[in-house]
């Protein structure tokens, strides 16, 4: 993957983790790095 440098990195808001561990549904997000690839961004609460 190829990210620009004209613009912030990519990112993929609102995603829930399946399996689901728990019986509630959490969302999160995912942003694209140069450097590390692709970094979770913690859970919504």
């Amino acid at each position: 993957m190829i990210l620009s440098t004209a613009k912030g990195n990519p990112k993929l808001k609102d995603l829930f983790v399946r399996p689901n561990i728990i019986a509630k549904r959490v969302s999160g997000s995912l942003e694209a790095h140069a450097n590390v690839g692709d970094a979770f961004l913690g859970w919504d609460s």
